[in-house]
């Protein structure tokens, strides 16, 4: 199955709140992938070397998956595209990537190990492959895992690690998750590795601070019986220690997590944009409708533009949005990008526009 990157790039050269005033300009679009790609978890990165860097995962060769890079120039060239199969018997994944200080890239996903029959057994992977893609290492964590959702690279080479592990209490067949965050140094070894929250927590997304924390988002899910959930806040040091934790209502899976100005944050995941103040209040949220019947529209990228003040605050938006078709035969825009501004308790639309596939 194929898929289409779509590079968009300012069609407004500037700087500060006018930066993005109006719609963007589509460059080029390029198919690419020879195999079948997974739908979920392509992430693309502009690299330091001017090229684009997209990760994802493929299936081949009678292996259910593998993870898998691809790279272009700016003029949509492909330069190479690699994927790195486990052994026999394992098959893996790839859910976000960075580039990390000496220009390398970094893949965290899992590797699931079948060892016997329908018995299998879950880890966490983190793969390391050079500017061209090529690979140079990889390292796997026994911690019965649950899932990998977060990497986030740091200054000394290393990583912030962000997912889920099983619970003790938890089994093959039924797991239980528990918030884990891992930091790793630049071969990959583990420096510390901290779980949080209780049982059922799931941790998403991690962003820096200017004072050198991290706020790491996910979902505090409320356990059995009821697991009436809350979004949740987990503002932590480099070293793993808790510095403040906040939840709130409504609970959202998060897909993006943007630092604003004034010390705040936006949220992104389902429908919904969350922003929340420097305090972990929550001040608005937005819901992206969809305008098709029966189909839901999803927020995967929101991103606070520098320019903006807390009380005027403007996001970037990207995701899909299912629009109505002219005939039941024909197919209809769901790409979505926009901005939209917050004030207060009142969000408006600055523009908005749509595009044949969706924006990860």
């Amino acid at each position: 199955k194929m898929r289409s990157l779509l590079l968009l790039v300012l069609s407004l050269l500037g700087s500060g709140s006018t930066m993005l005033a109006q719609p963007l300009t589509q460059q080029w679009q390029r198919q690419f992938g020879d195999r079948a790609l997974s739908e979920e978890s392509l992430t693309l990165l502009c690299t330091r070397h001017n090229r684009l860097a997209v990760f994802g995962s493929v299936r081949d060769r009678g292996y259910p998956s593998a993870a898998a890079s691809w790279l272009f120039n700016q003029q949509g060239d492909s330069l190479s595209s690699r994927s790195y199969f486990p052994s026999a018997q394992e098959y893996g994944s790839v859910d976000e990537a960075v580039e990390a200080a000496n220009g390398d890239l970094l893949l965290f996903g899992m590797r699931t190990r079948i060892t016997s029959g329908s018995t299998f057994e879950d880890e966490h992977e983190l793969i390391c492959v050079d500017s061209l893609g090529t690979l140079k290492w990889r390292r796997n964590y026994n911690t019965r895992a649950f899932d990998s959702n977060a990497i986030h690279a740091l200054p000394d080479g290393g990583a912030i690690l962000v997912g889920s592990t099983n619970h003790p209490l938890g089994t093959t067949f039924v797991p239980i998750s528990v918030a884990t965050v891992w930091r790793v140094d630049a071969q990959g070894n583990v420096l510390w590795q901290r779980t949080y929250g209780q049982p059922y927590d799931r941790m998403y997304r991690v962003a820096p601070l200017t004072d050198g924390s991290y706020l790491l988002a996910g979902v505090a899910s409320g356990g059995p019986p009821s697991f009436i959930g809350s979004t949740w806040l987990l503002r932590i040091t480099l070293d793993g220690d808790t510095i403040r934790s906040r939840r709130y209502q409504p609970s959202i899976t998060i897909s993006d997590i943007s630092p604003a100005p004034g010390g705040g944050v936006v949220l992104a995941g389902y429908q919904q944009v969350h922003y929340v103040d420097s305090l972990g209040r929550l001040q608005w949220r937005y819901t992206l409708a969809s305008q098709r019947n029966g189909q839901y529209s999803t927020v995967n990228l929101a991103r606070a533009l520098a320019s903006s003040q807390p009380n005027n605050l403007q996001v970037l938006l990207g995701g899909k949005r299912p629009m109505p078709r002219p005939t039941p035969s024909t197919f209809a825009p769901e790409g979505y990008l926009g901005v939209i501004q917050g004030q207060t308790s009142t969000v408006t639309t600055v523009w908005e526009q749509m595009f044949e596939g969706k924006v990860e």
